[in-house]
């Protein structure tokens, strides 16, 4: 609560009237206590499209945290990217379970949903590969599963 008064009161005009002041210090106050108090009980921001959402992160498999969609069996994924690409998603994957079973997710986005994603600075201190190239690498494989995920379920 003192953090959030503290903020309040940083940013707080006094050149407006009393009233406009506790105004904008209740409001500021409220916004900033129950913020601290989801990030304090695990929540995290997302923000799309200038909405923002509170949401309870949650893991997927480590290929879909790396991928961003649950794919279901390794053999009917692994039909659609090539050989190097199979090679750069395990070791992704094998470094995301590693991440989720230690608890390091800080370096992971988060989906709507409130799935972890990986990102692709994180894919590609994982790889070696320069930030770019990484990104561009997952950004591909992302493609050609979306593509093909429907594909994936049996029917």
């Amino acid at each position: 609560m003192e953090a959030a008064l503290k903020y309040a009161l940083r940013f707080v005009d006094l050149r407006r009237t009393e009233r406009e002041i506790v105004k904008y210090v209740n409001h500021a106050l409220m916004i900033r206590y129950y913020g601290l108090q989801s990030l304090r009980n695990g929540f995290r921001r997302v923000r799309k499209g200038g909405v923002n959402w509170m949401v309870q992160p949650r893991a997927m498999s480590p290929v879909g945290t790396v991928i961003g969609m649950e794919v279901g069996d390794e053999a009917v994924w692994r039909r659609y990217i090539t050989e190097a690409q199979a090679e750069f998603l395990q070791k992704l994957a094998q470094q995301a379970a590693t991440d989720l079973r230690n608890g390091e997710t800080s370096t992971y986005g988060v989906t709507r949903e409130g799935y972890y994603v990986m990102s692709g600075a994180r894919a590609a201190e994982i790889s070696g590969l320069s930030c770019e190239a990484a990104r561009k690498r997952l950004s591909r494989i992302r493609k050609k599963v979306r593509e093909n995920k429907a594909r994936f379920v049996p029917c």
